[in-house]
């Protein structure tokens, strides 16, 4: 068969990114795409290393959050100040004024427990 090896690819506008404001964290849709337009992912993080990861999972798992409540993936907004202030405890990072977003660019992983994005925040880059 000529297209053995071969799996269906997604292609959507944009980067797979998270952004950080003081107001919260905005997924971008090819991010949403790329996990699949799961319904629950969990949220891990790597104090440390600086990273985030953003894994699909099943609804009855514990550390569930929603996720995609669309049928077509479409970007995703999170208000949530506690997981912005571990990101800022994390990073040193400051929003004010001149410092409005941090943009992210995720890297997809194929884990054995679910695919999933993974962030570095080492690489933010400043958004005006």
């Amino acid at each position: 068969m000529a297209l053995e090896g071969f799996q269906p690819y997604l292609v959507v506008a944009g980067s797979a990114s998270i952004s950080f404001s003081k107001n919260g964290l905005g997924i971008s849709k090819a991010a949403v795409a790329k996990l699949c337009n799961s319904r629950f992912v969990r949220v891990l993080i790597d104090a440390k290393g600086k990273r985030l990861a953003i894994q699909v999972c099943e609804e009855d798992d514990p550390m569930a959050t929603p996720f995609a409540k669309s049928e077509k993936p479409e970007g995703i907004r999170w208000n949530t100040k506690d997981l912005n202030q571990t990101i800022l405890n994390m990073t040193g990072w400051t929003f004010d004024d001149g410092n409005p977003c941090y943009r992210v660019d995720g890297v997809y992983v194929d884990d054995e427990d679910g695919p999933a994005l993974i962030f570095d925040l080492n690489t933010a880059q400043l958004q005006a």
